[in-house]
């Protein structure tokens, strides 16, 4: 791996704090593909330090730092995640600095999880669960 390059987080991808009762996840949203990614929380932490002004060197100096383990590990592993990145479009690398605004996280407290449709060619929009009827008249 080549310590010089420089990886910046994709101009079309979002990052997702999905919090509900029952748990939290992230997710990567890759918008003109139309797919979503849902990584672990160090790899976001990595995605993160993606924004096309930090070396791989940086990056993986950075990880040693944090996690106390060997250079030589720390850089295989992040090899191997750097490569699935590249290989899912979140990621590319650049031989010189390219600022990337890395997206800022959202928070979706009551993520939609289930729609119901009723399709009808008789609808009064009078159901006791249609958004239509809800509210001051």
């Amino acid at each position: 791996m080549d310590l010089g390059r420089i990886p910046a987080v994709r101009d079309d991808v979002h990052i997702l704090r999905v919090k509900t009762p029952e748990r939290q996840r992230i997710v990567l949203c890759l918008a003109s593909k139309g797919k979503e990614i849902i990584p672990s929380e160090d790899t976001c932490h990595l995605i993160t330090l993606c924004d096309g002004m930090h070396t791989v060197e940086e990056i993986v100096s950075h990880f040693v730092e944090i996690s106390g383990e060997d250079p030589s590990s720390v850089e295989t592993q992040l090899e191997k995640i750097f490569e699935r990145l590249v290989e899912v479009e979140v990621i590319q690398f650049y031989d010189v600095p390219t600022p990337r605004e890395i997206p800022p996280e959202v928070e979706l407290v009551h993520s939609l999880e289930h729609i119901v449709m009723e399709i009808t060619n008789a609808c009064n929009l009078n159901c006791i669960h249609c958004y239509n009827d809800s509210g001051h008249k």
